[in-house]
């Protein structure tokens, strides 16, 4: 196979315009209405839904899939005393000097 790079194929129903970014709620595992809401919701349960749901996508391609140019990781900790996690997700980025953009696959 190939690297895929297309937002769609790890978001699901994933739509973009001229100025906005869409994607229903229910495509990201973890993520509900109440938490997304604009004004009532909690933007650390979403960027940890998005973070979780691009990880996993990623963590799910076969290595050959997986783009060069962008290698994410995670680590998990257990406080057996408190029974939480602590997740440390590492995205990391080849990007131009000149102007930030992420270097091409090819």
């Amino acid at each position: 196979m190939a690297i895929d790079t297309i937002p769609e194929t790890w978001i699901t129903s994933w739509t973009a315009t001229a100025t906005d970014v869409t994607f229903p709620i229910a495509s990201v595992d973890l993520l509900d209405s109440i938490e997304a809401n604009g004004t009532t919701g909690d933007i650390r349960k979403v960027m940890f839904a998005l973070c979780e749901h691009i990880y996993n996508h990623y963590r799910q391609l076969p290595s050959g899939d997986k783009p060069t140019k962008m290698i994410l990781s995670k680590s998990t900790t257990l406080n057996p005393d408190t029974n939480i996690n602590t997740n440390t997700y590492t995205f990391r980025f080849l990007t131009q000097v000149i102007d930030e953009d992420v270097v091409a696959e090819a």
